[in-house]
């Protein structure tokens, strides 16, 4: 009787274990949107994602990966190994199996393996935010931009909040020294547009901010230049939107205003701006977070003259 032995031996590649490539690309990615719908029934399940890196890995912790990826579903989550996988950077094209887990509020994927498919990809659409807006659950492990005025900085072991304001609301940016981002350059007293992903530490909503690029102050009020040459009300952007729009407008002489949204049966729901302006380009966020889904008209008046633009809400 013959007997034949087989040995099989496993190699290791650069990007985790050799098998990952087969692994990912044999199982359909699950939506991630459809996990943090129903985490209580993928918490602990094997499974594969795929999208794009928002935050690479070594950004916001340089020890272990600690990455966020998003994908075509419009939200993220994120990514966690105790091992440092820095080919997981931003804007690389990954399918990912691992175990979903939910840590604390954290919804992740752990314990990964993985396969690149493209590096340089354009990151997914963030979502505009106001600052009220910033503070939801829905934003949790997704992209974001939020624009508010910076109202102080707060130092912690290791990180620093960014505490931005509108009106009485206010919101917490996370930046963590391992991002290399100089909060020493910023103003109290500016507004700024920041682009993160949501998290949640204990009861308090934080965007976690990981590139210096994702800070600008380009959101001035008023047209510096001069006098606007013309009377007019802007497209909202994004439109569609959930749960908010940014509208801009411009008044060419000075005078009272106002700027309000009205729905489909021309009934007026919100006012985002009113009183006497000085001529100007100015923008206004609508945050649409206890509306229906829906189309809604917002309108300007000023002098005799009306300006209005349809939006769309789409929860």
């Amino acid at each position: 009787m013959w007997v034949l032995e087989y040995y099989f031996e496993a190699e290791t590649a650069p990007n985790g274990p050799s098998s990952a490539a087969q692994c990912a690309g044999g199982r359909h990615p699950v939506p991630v949107s459809d996990i943090h719908d129903n985490i209580d029934t993928y918490d602990g399940q094997i499974k594969t994602i795929e999208g794009v890196m928002t935050i690479g890995a070594g950004v916001l912790r340089d020890d272990r990966t600690s990455a966020y990826l998003q994908d075509n579903s419009g939200r993220g989550l994120n990514v966690y190994d105790e091992a440092l996988y820095p080919d997981l950077e931003r804007g690389a094209h990954v399918k990912i199996v691992g175990e979903i887990a939910l840590y604390y509020t954290t919804v992740e994927i752990k314990d990964i393996t993985y396969h690149i498919t493209a590096t340089g990809e354009s990151l997914p659409a963030a979502q505009q935010v106001s600052v009220a807006g910033a503070n939801s659950d829905d934003l949790e492990g997704t992209l974001a931009t939020v624009t508010g005025t910076l109202s102080r900085i707060a130092d912690y072991d290791g990180s620093k909040n960014l505490i931005l304001s509108d009106g009485p609301d206010s919101t917490i940016v996370k930046v963590w020294g391992t991002t290399g981002i100089n909060t020493d350059t910023l103003s109290t007293g500016t507004e700024y547009a920041i682009t993160g992903v949501g998290s949640k530490y204990s009861d308090e909503h934080q965007l976690l901010v990981g590139y210096p690029e994702d800070i600008t102050d380009d959101v001035a009020v008023c047209d510096e230049a001069g006098v606007p040459d013309g009377f007019g009300l802007s497209p909202a952007y994004p439109n569609p939107f959930n749960p908010a729009t940014r509208v801009e407008f411009t008044l060419d002489e000075a005078g009272n205003h106002e700027l309000s949204v009205y729905n489909i049966t021309g009934r007026r729901i919100a006012t985002l701006s009113s009183g006497y302006a000085e001529p100007g380009i100015y923008k206004q966020t609508w945050n649409a977070g206890d509306m229906t889904s829906g189309v809604y008209f917002i309108r300007l008046r000023s002098a005799g003259r009306i300006a209005t633009r349809k939006v769309v809400l789409i929860k």
